[in-house]
């Protein structure tokens, strides 16, 4: 009997677990739902912070940001229209414009965040 097989080392080296990368989809639903989602009054939007939240692609302050930006949502800013026309008329215009076009404008900038770190995940 030989002791051939005794102390032997496996060729084959041992390979470390792959790093599980997954895809964008939390954090395209949590800009959904900031967005598009707070026209369903305050749960939309809320769920939308949950998520902002939860999503480990996004510094804080970008989360912030996202929280921030229009506490509510374009949702809330439709609701709030009304208000908006009791100001003088010449910022009525620039308060529903902002309303309206800056949680879009915090959504393209946290999606392009997210896909930006997803491709530095990738490398």
């Amino acid at each position: 009997m030989t002791n051939s097989t005794v102390g032997s080392v496996d060729p084959a080296p041992a390979r470390l677990p792959e790093a599980h990368h997954r895809g964008l989809g939390l954090e395209i639903v949590a800009v959904l739902m900031l967005t598009v989602g707070s026209l369903i009054p305050v749960l939309g939007w809320a769920v939308g912070v949950i998520l902002l939240w939860s999503s480990g692609r996004w510094r804080p302050s970008e989360k912030l940001l996202g929280t921030l930006i229009i506490p509510g949502g374009p949702g809330m800013a439709l609701l709030l229209g009304a208000a908006a026309m009791a100001l003088p008329s010449v910022l009525t215009i620039p308060v529903l414009l902002f309303t309206l076009i800056g949680p879009v404008v915090v959504a393209v900038f946290l999606l392009n965040r997210a896909r930006g770190r997803v491709a530095l995940e990738d490398h």
